[in-house]
C-alpha cells in the first residue's frame, strides 16, 4: 500500500518553490530595469563614439531594453512605476524626436495597462 504524502510537508515545500519563483521573477524585473538605465546612460556618454552609426546603435539597445523591461510582468505592484519610467522617456523622445514608427508609446501603454489589470488595481470589491 502507497503511503499518503505528509500534507504539511508538500504544503510546505510548495511555499518555499512559491517564494523562489517569486524572488527569481523579481530579481528578473531588476535586471531588466537596470539594463535600461544602462542603456540610456550610454546615450548620453561623451566617451563613446558620436558618429550617427553609434548613436543608432546606442538607441536600438536602448529601445530593445526598454521593451524587454515593459513586456516582462511585474513581480510586485510598486515595480509598475518602472515600467512608467520607460513611457515617461518614450513619450519625451516622441515630443522631441516626432513619432516613432514602432509605436513603443501604445506599447508601453498596454503592458502597463496588463499589470494593473493583473494586479486588480481598482477592482470592485
Amino acid at each position: 500500500m502507497a503511503e499518503c504524502p505528509n500534507l504539511e510537508a508538500v504544503a510546505e515545500r510548495s511555499e518555499e518553490e512559491g517564494r523562489a519563483r517569486h524572488l527569481a521573477a523579481w530579481r528578473e524585473c531588476d535586471i531588466l530595469y537596470s539594463n535600461w538605465l544602462v542603456a540610456c546612460a550610454r546615450l548620453f556618454d561623451p566617451t563613446l563614439p558620436n558618429d550617427a552609426h553609434a548613436l543608432t546603435e546606442r538607441q536600438d539597445e536602448s529601445n530593445a531594453a526598454a521593451r524587454a523591461l515593459l513586456v516582462k510582468p511585474s513581480a510586485l505592484p510598486w515595480m509598475i512605476w518602472r515600467k512608467w519610467e520607460v513611457l515617461e522617456s518614450v513619450v519625451t523622445d516622441d515630443i522631441e524626436d516626432g513619432p516613432r514608427v514602432d509605436n513603443l508609446t501604445i506599447a508601453a501603454l498596454g503592458c502597463i495597462k496588463a499589470d494593473i489589470l493583473r494586479f486588480g488595481f481598482g477592482a470592485d470589491e
